[in-house]
């Protein structure tokens, strides 16, 4: 039953890789297999730390009351997932609005990954380099940080969850990039309805976990 739950909140965590697979098999963008690998592994290394932390912080609570910050913290991170799937659903959405941004103003550099995940390739290459692949990786973890610590409260292992996130987070980008390669604009449009399936899980996941 543990390990059942892990792989669902892994599918929640992992769904942002199939839109990402999605939009580069729509512009025929090449994406290495090594490419793969290192976003769907810094996507489980920003779990599995997130978890560790979550672990650490739980020791200064009593056992008995880890459960409820945990299911509460998956809960409250689903919900805005979802009303922030929804709002990009209902309304007109360009992808021009940073998804992550890293600003050293002292230098004047600005890193920046959009929501349209294209706009990764820094270079304009048409391919994602190993460089572009770290930071694709980093900011679609983004959403890992929170559910990370909750998971860990909840006492889920941060191994065996973070093996699977990154298992399923490459399955999902293999999925997106062949099913984008063979669809059209209309189909890939509708494929964001997907998006709302994430925070339906934590978030169900995390009221039945307050609830047992």
């Amino acid at each position: 039953m543990r390990l059942a739950e892990i792989m669902l909140l892994a599918l929640a965590l992992s769904f942002d890789c199939l839109g990402v697979g999605l939009s580069y098999g729509l512009k025929q963008m090449i994406l290495p297999w090594y490419g793969v690998i290192i976003i769907c592994g810094c996507s489980g290394l920003v779990l599995a730390l997130s978890m560790f932390l979550g672990r650490w912080a739980g020791g200064y609570l009593p056992a008995e009351w880890m459960p409820v910050p945990g299911a509460l913290l998956l809960m409250g991170l689903g919900l805005f997932m979802l009303s922030r799937s929804f709002k990009e659903l209902v309304e007109e959405d360009d992808g021009e609005a940073p998804l992550f941004q890293i600003e050293i103003a002292r230098f004047g550099i600005v890193v920046q990954i959009l929501k349209e995940p294209h706009h990764a390739d820094l270079d304009r290459s048409g391919r994602i380099n190993t460089r572009e692949a770290v930071w694709l990786g980093f900011a679609l973890s983004m959403d890992s940080c929170g559910a990370g610590i909750g998971m860990a409260m909840l006492g889920y292992s941060p191994v065996i969850t973070s093996l699977c996130t990154a298992a399923g987070g490459c399955i999902c980008l293999w999925l997106g990039l062949s099913i984008g390669q063979h669809a059209g604009e209309e189909s890939v449009w509708q494929s964001r309805r997907w998006k709302l399936l994430p925070g339906i899980i934590l978030t169900l996941v995390g009221f039945i976990k307050l609830l047992v």
